[in-house]
């Protein structure tokens, strides 16, 4: 896959690095990825690696960051774009989309652990989501709250996946899959069905709920998602792993098929994994980037060495078979045979 990432100068081997090399890297997790152009960009998270023997976290700040079609780019710190972000509470684990012109973050917790406070209002979970609009003239680019959201009693969402669905709906829909919300009356945090999924208009902000058919996914949190169009103008989202309390993790992946709202199981690995990034690249490949065995104490995450070399994996989407390479030449993207049936006989 060559040179994919470029965050920094050469270091000493014996320092901290944002792309150790295969014999010091450990794990990579809670990573966001992007894939502009014929490059995969990967950003935050936490890295751990081996240096001078002991095993060493990493920590990254978010800056705005200018892709240059090259595997490169710039970062800087844009003041304009800051607007608003004052009034807000700070917060970790929102499912997270951009759509046409504006991006998303819905839900969070306002802790840097995943510890309720009983203090604070919904134990420290966020109500309702954040907005920002990317395109519009600079004095415009502010950053909008809305605490208005149907998707659970409390409004609340944490460890959720979103995705941005650019088919359907005059500027796409935005749907969460997943996570789990916070529970008044037990004081807690609840995982979210899969049975019904939830899907907002990005212009109106207007929520919608659907039912969904076949056999739906097991709760999960901390999962990932990513989305592809098919020859047959159908729209599949396939969600991977995850996990719930009691460390089950899953190594499953299921896919979604729009229109009919129809769920298939696509494929199992003996190695469960959460906290990970997806991406497509190369029509119809997907791409994992990080993520940690839930089934671990805790203390074991990023301790644990990963079984991927450099936390990567690639899945074909169509053929429904994990790679051990990448396939620059992969053909464009079609249903799965699975999904295909469905269609011609559909129950």
């Amino acid at each position: 896959m060559g040179s994919l990432l470029r965050f920094c100068g050469a270091q000493e081997s014996t320092e901290i690095s944002d792309t150790p090399a295969s014999i010091d890297f450990v794990r990579r997790t809670w990573a966001r990825a992007l894939v502009i152009d014929d490059y995969l960009y990967i950003d935050g998270g936490t890295v751990s690696q081996r240096s001078q023997g002991t095993y060493q976290g990493h920590k990254s700040e978010l800056w705005k960051f200018t892709a240059d079609g090259q595997g490169g780019g710039s970062w800087a710190i844009d003041e304009n774009l800051n607007q608003g972000q004052a009034d807000f509470h700070r917060s970790h684990g929102g499912a997270f989309t951009s759509a046409s012109n504006s991006a998303f973050y819905i839900g969070g917790m306002e802790e840097t652990t995943t510890a309720i406070k009983p203090d604070m209002p919904n134990g420290g979970y966020m109500s309702g989501f954040v907005s920002f609009n990317f395109t519009s003239s600079s004095q415009d680019r502010v950053w909008r709250n809305t605490t208005e959201a149907p998707y659970s009693k409390s409004k609340t969402l944490y460890a959720a996946s979103a995705q941005y669905i650019p088919k359907f709906g005059s500027q796409g829909l935005i749907m969460i899959l997943g996570g789990a919300h916070y529970d008044a009356a037990s004081t807690k945090s609840n995982d979210n069905a899969m049975d019904i999924v939830w899907l907002m208009d990005p212009v109106t902000r207007t929520w919608y709920s659907q039912q969904t058919t076949g056999d739906s996914p097991p709760a999960r949190r901390w999962s990932c998602t990513v989305g592809a169009k098919s020859l047959n103008d159908t729209y599949e989202i396939f969600i991977f792993g995850g996990h719930v309390d009691g460390r089950i993790g899953f190594g499953d992946i299921w896919i979604l098929s729009l229109p009919g709202f129809v769920w298939a199981r696509a494929a199992y690995t003996k190695t469960p994994r959460a906290q990970m990034g997806c991406v497509v690249a190369g029509r119809r490949q997907l791409i994992t980037v990080g993520g940690v065995d839930p089934t671990l104490l805790s203390s074991q995450l990023l301790s644990t060495k990963d079984p991927l070399d450099q936390g990567l994996g690639i899945f074909d989407l169509t053929k429904l078979q994990w790679k051990t390479q990448y396939d620059h030449d992969a053909a464009a993207y079609d249903s799965p045979d699975v999904i295909k049936s469905w269609y011609d006989n559909p129950e």
